[in-house]
Formats: C-alpha cells, structure tokens, sequence
C-alpha cells in the first residue's frame, strides 16, 4: 500500500474524517479511489504515528502561483503569499520549475482508524466496533 506522510498536522486536518494535502503532481502514485496508509512524521528521532488508511476521493490540479487562496486556508491555515513562500522553502534544493510543474490538490477520507484511537476509545469504555462503524 502507498503511504503518504507529513512532517506537520497543518490546520490539525489529520484529525478529521476528511482531510486535503497539496502535492506536487504524481499521477502515477496519486489516483483517485486509491488507498493509502497515513503518517505523521512530527517529531524528529521518534517512530511516525500511523493515523489509519484513507481513500483518495479528489484531485484539482493547479499552478503554484495561481493557487486558491481558499486551498491555501483550508490545507495550512495560510494565506496565499505565505503558502507559496512555504512551498518554495520545502522544495527549494528539489530544481523543481514552479512556473511550469503543477500541483495537486487532495482530498482523502480515512477509511479506518488508526490502532491508537481504537485503544483510546476502549478504554473510554467505547466498543471498538463502534468506533469502526463510524468509518
């Protein structure tokens, strides 16, 4: 199964159902009903939290400089001149051209929990089938 991984929880989205990530266009690894396996990679020196499996339902490509700035606040909680600063900053040693590579837009919906919130909610005397009747 694909991973995806962050090294940030941006806009604390990976707590919710349904979450977006912008990346650079992959059409090979990112496709749309696809499954993939969620990390988050926060802290340095220490193992990824597995955050579950989540299904690729959309993808909006894009130009960099003409990102939406509702994208930009919805993914990051940044305004559209700080995001593009961030993204070059990431990506500043990759020799990427922004003025011609495009982005992605995704949204992806955990299709199951991640073993830590099933545990979580046992021991708030919650049934895990519970929990995983909600996915």
């Amino acid at each position: 199964m694909e991973t995806i991984s962050f090294t940030h929880n941006w806009n604390n989205k990976l707590y919710c159902r349904s979450f977006s990530t912008v990346r650079i266009e992959n059409p090979i690894k990112y496709r749309l009903h696809q499954e993939y396996r969620i990390f988050l990679n926060q802290v340095k020196g220490k193992p990824p939290i597995d955050r579950g499996v989540a299904v690729l339902r959309h993808i909006e490509y894009f130009n960099l400089f003409d990102v939406n700035p509702a994208v930009c606040y919805l993914d990051a909680n940044l305004n559209k001149e700080t995001f593009i600063k961030l993204v070059l900053t990431m990506y500043k040693n990759s020799g990427i051209d922004f003025n011609t590579k495009r982005m992605s837009f995704l949204v992806l919906q955990f299709i199951s929990p991640n073993q830590s919130e099933v545990k979580a909610a046992e021991t708030r005397n919650q049934p895990a089938e519970q929990l995983k009747a909600n996915f």
